[in-house]
């Protein structure tokens, strides 16, 4: 009787029932007072052991039953140097951070886009965005509300190249423009207007605003006309906001005839000949959409000016150069110009890229959007990730949470993004119970066996009976209480990994990055 107690015993506490298996095996060769102590030791040795157990989070537990070993290995350097190779190139990839089990690097391959999902003070910065930036093998573009990313990277990345600080609204400089950026440069045909206007009205319209597919549509197309009017001629782009400002200015339909623009040049006609309080409504919505050009702090930055350098996008894809261009959402915002520049440089690399033999460019451009749902919203970049990998523009999109990203591009374009990113990662500090939801799901079950009774027949021979159970890996209050040391994985065509982050303070660049910190080197 005693050996059935032992293993009644350890069966209430759900121990591994193969284990128990064996535990009442070997009980089955002692006597009653032999196995009763056997048990009270091993019982007292299984409850040290569960005890630290289980203060060991659920991602950990489970970890080594998400992931086979070939998909473990195909995270890893070897693998994404192999990969590189295969592509003509020598980079392994962007840290992730360390496998569990086993503490391999993961990486994110030569052709990997990401999407990350964080929740606020997570640390999103310093393990993922900071040590992706000091890894790149080629030219940088990074993006955030703050200055901490530009200031622990700045002094390693001069090491390679040259870089430009885009900080219109002085978060890490005095404000005052050390170049600029000719913002019209790349507007030279009814297309580019089009897809900057649509940055603008993107980057000013206000979380759950309604919209109205009229006048939305009416503005948006006159903001694009008055850009291309004053591109055609080279004229600043603050004298958007004076034709804006004075809707019977006829100036901007002639400069788009002299150019050779007939079109936009009918369509400005057209809303001038406008009655009064039609025509007022469409320059309102253009005006709103328009309005971060009234302040000339930030046209600064974006306004040619002798005696200064001019940033170059075309240029950029094919340096070493790092480029940090910084804002803050809400009133005074530089975010319409932080979009554009975005897309203008990756514009510049997809056409750089088309133009090689291989369709990509010879080395990966960096791109790193923190802060992307606020300061980063180009209606285009949803479309961009399914291709972008293949050309060696590496999209790595930081939101902290699903509904800031649909927010920022809609429900179908963060769905299309995140679908057609090849690595998707979930750090700590998420409560989205819908999106963790779904995460959940696609981490998948895990399946054990599960010991139900352990019974003595009349034959005296004693049996188990065991189950079959089946489980989510990680539920959602396993996800939403990830610690903030650990993170999940899920790259494309492998099963999930659950990794633990490495800070840049544990990294190779640590004492360099402290040394520029200290001395204010990285300011």
């Amino acid at each position: 009787m005693a050996n059935t107690n032992a293993i009644e015993r350890l069966r209430a506490w759900r121990f591994h029932s193969l284990l128990v298996t064996e535990l009442h095996n070997v009980l089955e060769g002692y006597d009653a007072a032999g196995a009763a102590v056997l048990a009270i030791g091993l019982i007292t040795a299984i409850k040290l052991v569960t005890a630290r157990h289980g203060r060991t989070h659920r991602a950990d537990q489970i970890a080594r039953h998400l992931a086979p070993r070939r998909d473990r290995a195909r995270l890893g350097a070897r693998a994404r140097a192999a990969e590189s190779a295969r592509l003509g190139g020598a980079w392994a990839g962007s840290p992730l951070g360390r496998i569990i089990p086993g503490g391999q690097l993961a990486v994110a391959g030569p052709e990997d886009v990401s999407v990350d999902v964080w929740g606020a003070r997570a640390g999103k910065t310093t393990k993922r965005v900071i040590p992706a930036i000091l890894d790149a093998p080629g030219a940088v573009l990074a993006t955030s509300n703050k200055r901490d990313m530009s200031d622990a990277t700045r002094v390693v990345r001069e090491r390679t190249g040259t870089t430009w600080l885009f900080d219109p609204q002085g978060l890490a400089s005095d404000g005052v423009p050390a170049f600029t950026y000719d913002l019209l440069g790349p507007v030279n045909d009814v297309s580019a207007a089009q897809k900057l206007a649509a940055i603008f009205e993107a980057s000013t319209r206000e979380p759950g605003a309604r919209t109205d597919a009229h006048w939305d549509t009416a503005g948006r197309d006159l903001l694009a006309w008055l850009f291309l009017a004053a591109a055609a001629h080279r004229l600043p782009i603050g004298q958007v906001w004076e034709w804006l400002s004075n809707p019977d200015d006829a100036a901007p339909a002639m400069l788009l005839r002299q150019a050779g623009h007939a079109g936009p040049a009918t369509a400005v006609e057209g809303v001038l000949g406008q009655p009064d309080k039609m025509r007022g409504s469409t320059y309102g919505t253009a005006q709103r959409m328009a309005r971060a050009l009234v302040n000339p702090s930030l046209l600064a930055w974006v306004t040619p000016c002798a005696g200064l350098p001019s940033f170059d996008p075309a240029a950029f894809p094919a340096s070493t150069d790092t480029l940090y261009a910084l804002s803050r959402e809400g009133e005074g915002s530089g975010g319409p110009f932080v979009a554009a520049l975005t897309a203008h440089v990756c514009e510049a690399a997809e056409r750089l890229a088309a133009g090689s033999v291989s369709g990509r460019l010879a080395v990966p451009m960096t791109v790193e959007l923190d802060e992307a749902a606020n300061i980063v919203r180009w209606p285009e970049l949803p479309k961009l990730y399914s291709h972008y990998g293949s050309r060696g523009i590496l999209l790595h999109c930081y939101l902290q949470s699903w509904t800031q990203g649909a927010e920022a591009w809609g429900e179908y374009g963060m769905r299309a993004m995140w679908s057609a990113a090849t690595i998707r990662v979930l750090g700590a500090g998420v409560a989205d119970e819908k999106f963790l939801a779904e995460f959940s799901s696609l981490i998948g079950d895990h399946e054990e066996w599960i010991l139900q009774s352990v019974y003595t027949g009349r034959s005296g021979e004693r049996q188990l009976t065991q189950s079959l159970r089946k489980d989510r890996a990680l539920a959602v209050s396993d996800l939403a209480s990830l610690p903030k040391d650990r993170a999940i994985v899920i790259a494309s065509g492998s099963r999930p990994v659950v990794i633990k982050t490495v800070p840049w303070m544990d990294g190779p660049h640590a004492a360099a990055i402290r040394a520029a910190l200290t001395s204010g080197a990285g300011s």
